[in-house]
């Protein structure tokens, strides 16, 4: 036999099956099929004012293995986890075995250690971090109670509007977040607690006419955390007061006052 021809035979011979390996090997034939991903988490990266009682979990694009992504889970400072999943085996939550830490930075991470249910592993390691809040600070603000009420009707023309919140506020940011429709121009004073703003119109307002109040969440309590949510209330005036004098039969007549 010609040795010198021998092997360029066998690696004709040799390269289809070459090829295959390659292919295969691409598709993930050999590694567990499309690498998962990290979709979400909660809580999301970067929010703050996370209570200390919150559970951390993971959705994941594809059923896990789930002996080896919690394996693969880690923060700083570390959590202790009892983990549950969904029956789809897509979402791992890590219920803390104690509260965490006021006021800290968590920084969760998810490495590649993370396989599905046939192997593959995480495409990339997923890290995320999130703030948990002061448990002794007041949570969001909240409006409590206004005047007029919400609905009043009949409302006198030259009526304070006051709105009450649930904690101290940041007066100027709460005068700045007061808006109303039609437009009322204000004075505005405070009880010293901090916690009523009183509106009192530079002038009276329109006879029979229906305002809307708004209070919008740049509004924020006095440790800066923004209202809950924007409150809006509405209430409609009374008709324009006129005062005339009705002459009947009696020797002087009447006066009246009202509309």
């Amino acid at each position: 036999m010609d040795r010198a021809n021998a092997w360029p035979r066998k690696g004709r011979f040799l390269a289809p099956f070459v090829a295959l390996a390659l292919l295969v090997a691409a598709c993930g034939g050999g590694g567990g099929g499309t690498a998962p991903t990290v979709t979400t988490t909660n809580p999301a990266d970067a929010a703050t004012d996370v209570p200390v009682t919150a559970d951390v979990a993971v959705t994941f694009s594809q059923a896990m293995n789930q002996a080896a992504t919690e394996a693969a889970f880690s923060s700083v400072p570390a959590i202790t986890c009892a983990f549950s999943w969904n029956p789809a085996g897509t979402v791992m939550n890590c219920n803390p075995t104690s509260d965490l830490n006021e006021s800290t930075t968590y920084t969760v991470t998810i490495s590649t250690g993370a396989t599905n249910s046939t192997g593959a592993p995480l495409a990339a390691a997923r890290t995320f971090s999130f703030t948990t809040a002061d448990a002794g600070a007041p949570g969001a603000p909240t409006v409590v109670a206004t005047t007029p009420a919400g609905g009043a009707t009949g409302v006198s023309l030259g009526a304070p509007i006051t709105v009450s919140f649930s904690t101290a506020m940041n007066t100027a940011t709460a005068q700045a977040a007061f808006s109303s429709v039609p437009a009322i121009t204000c004075g505005f004073t405070w009880n010293a607690a901090g916690t009523t703003l009183t509106c009192d119109p530079t002038s009276d307002l329109a006879p029979s006419t229906a305002y809307t109040v708004t209070i919008a969440t740049t509004a924020t309590n006095a440790g800066g955390t923004p209202l809950a949510s924007a409150f809006a209330f509405g209430f409609t005036t009374g008709a324009a007061v006129s005062n005339t004098c009705v002459f009947g039969t009696s020797l002087f007549g009447s006066c009246r006052f009202g509309p």
